[in-house]
This record gives C-alpha cells, sequence and structure tokens, in this order.
C-alpha cells in the first residue's frame, strides 16, 4: 500500500487514542491510527470513531487505523503516543518498524521532517 500524507500519527487503539484522535480529527486535523488490536482496527476503518458527549451525544468520527507501520513511515507532521502503547509487541515496537530507533517517536517523527 503507498503511504499516505496525515497531520498526525496516533500510536495505539485503545480508549486515550481514540479520544485523542477524534478530538484531534475535529479540530481539523488527518489522523491515522497505528495499533496491535484487529478487531479495533476494522471496527475504526468500518465505522469510524464513536464519540459520546454531552453537547453532541453520540457521533462518528470518519478515521483511518492500521496494524501496519510501513503504512505510517513518512506520513505524519506529528505523532501522539496512547497511554499503553508501550512494549517491543505493541505500537511501540511497529514504530520500530516505520523506521523509529527504538520504538520511539519522536525519532519517528524527525524521519517524516526530512
Amino acid at each position: 500500500m503507498t503511504n499516505r500524507r496525515f497531520d498526525v500519527l496516533v500510536v495505539g487503539t485503545g480508549a486515550l487514542a481514540n479520544l485523542f484522535a477524534a478530538r484531534l480529527s475535529l479540530a481539523g486535523a488527518s489522523v491515522t491510527l497505528l495499533g496491535t488490536w484487529p478487531e479495533g482496527i476494522a471496527a475504526i476503518n468500518e465505522h469510524g470513531i464513536r464519540l459520546t458527549d454531552s453537547e453532541n451525544g453520540e457521533i462518528s468520527i470518519p478515521a483511518r487505523a492500521t496494524a501496519d507501520p510501513a503504512e505510517c513511515a513518512g506520513g505524519a507532521s506529528g505523532v501522539v503516543r496512547g497511554r499503553g502503547a508501550g512494549g517491543r509487541g505493541g505500537p511501540r515496537g511497529q514504530l520500530a518498524g516505520a523506521g523509529a530507533p527504538e520504538g520511539d517517536a519522536a525519532g519517528l517523527l524527525a524521519r517524516t521532517r526530512r
């Protein structure tokens, strides 16, 4: 798959990562989530991020999610890391697969700005 440009890479697909991605998207950023949870990735790609708040009730925010770090390399202008995004088998390991030294999100961001 060809890499696509996007504004922000959110590392993780859990509750906090979805909240960050939804709020950034509502603010106008193009967001991609990188995670390891197959069911979560499929749900995000099919239904978007479901967000419920007191102002709008439940809304669905279109989003893109992937488990393939190669789809993220060179695409983002900024990186947000979710709370549980640690460990070599999780998104931190995926960042290393995307070319970030030792799975460091800042290293991936530096690569995308070259």
